[in-house]
């Protein structure tokens, strides 16, 4: 037993080491200058998992330090839906001036999905799986009015349509395999808004048919016909309502808004792995945090700052 306790105190040591040692730290928050940055109001994207910059869709220009903007394009990529500037920021948001309050990032083939399963030319009721087959792909805009689509020249290729408030298309295409159930998340009883008690057990996962998903569309509110069916069914205690969803309506993206699951300057729980085991220690918040996003921690005897992920209420998960 107390070989077992030795061995569980040198993998914490382990760990702590890389933490205050092993990562790269970022900017320290006393030396980071004042800088500015744009970013483009919409992002549209295509794919989840971007390994390479897209500098030029996300911003229209920028003079920050490589790890602000890092950053934010990360927290950029892994967003869905309509976020405020500053929670993209996190440490920074005191030190960086942009023009816009919020981004709005959509998912284009998850916003597809549902028209492209229930399309007459291509239906097929005994499909299985829907599956993207491509490179990510991202694009910037200063505004998105319309979102039209057609099948391409080959069977699985889609061609999109983005067009904005100055009537300019912008295009943008991907290959698909369409072969999946069309299932959404129905609340099961009225849920008042601003509720920030969300359970998994208040939603039913059903298959609807073309007309259902259509007249749910139409409830929603004009400035937000794009949002796409929320189906992290697991996370839903991580979000809390922006309105009232009655019994029986589809759980969409825009019913629902991030909460901040991490308090500015409170010591938080900091998860990492070493060797296959969990270790623990403990970090400062720089910033609030909503979950999957990338915040900085401060190690309070190092005091050095680091990226960690939001992964529940008052944890993160270093990034080693």
């Amino acid at each position: 037993m107390k070989k077992n306790f030795v061995f569980m105190e040198i993998l914490f040591l382990v760990f702590f080491c890389s933490w205050t040692s092993a990562v790269p730290s970022l900017a320290n928050d006393s030396k980071t200058e004042l800088c500015e940055m744009d970013l483009s109001p919409v992002v549209v994207k295509v794919g989840d998992s971007f390994y390479q910059s897209y500098f030029s869709q996300i911003f229209t220009k920028s003079n920050c330090s490589p790890e602000i903007v890092n950053l934010v394009e990360e927290n950029v990529l892994n967003t869905n839906g309509k976020i405020p500037t500053e929670h993209l920021l996190g440490i920074y948001a005191t030190k960086v001036k942009t023009q816009s309050k919020f981004i709005e990032v959509l998912d284009l083939s998850a916003h597809l999905k549902n028209q492209i399963l229930n399309s007459k030319s291509k239906g097929n009721e005994n499909n299985k799986y829907f599956k993207l087959d491509g490179s990510n792909q991202v694009i910037g805009l200063k505004s998105l009015k319309e979102i039209t689509w057609t099948w391409g020249k080959d069977e699985h290729a889609v061609e999109v349509n983005l067009m904005d408030k100055n009537e300019i298309a912008h295009k943008i295409s991907f290959n698909i395999e369409t072969n999946t159930k069309n299932l959404v998340y129905k609340a099961k009883k009225d849920i008042s808004a601003l509720n920030e008690n969300l359970k998994a057990e208040d939603f039913e996962l059903i298959e609807i048919q073309s007309q259902d998903h259509d007249h749910d569309q139409g409830n929603i509110n004009n400035s937000n016909r794009y949002s796409t069916p929320f189906m992290e069914i697991n996370k839903i205690s991580y979000y809390r309502t922006n309105g009232l969803i009655k019994k029986g309506e589809t759980l969409f993206t825009n019913s629902l808004s991030p909460m901040n699951l991490i308090e500015t300057g409170k010591m938080i729980k900091v998860l990492g792995d070493s060797q296959g085991v969990e270790v623990r220690a403990e970090g400062r918040a720089m910033g609030p945090g909503f979950i999957g996003q990338t915040i900085t921690i401060e190690n309070q005897k190092s005091k050095r700052k680091y990226s960690a992920e939001v992964i529940d209420f008052n944890t993160v998960k270093l990034q080693l």
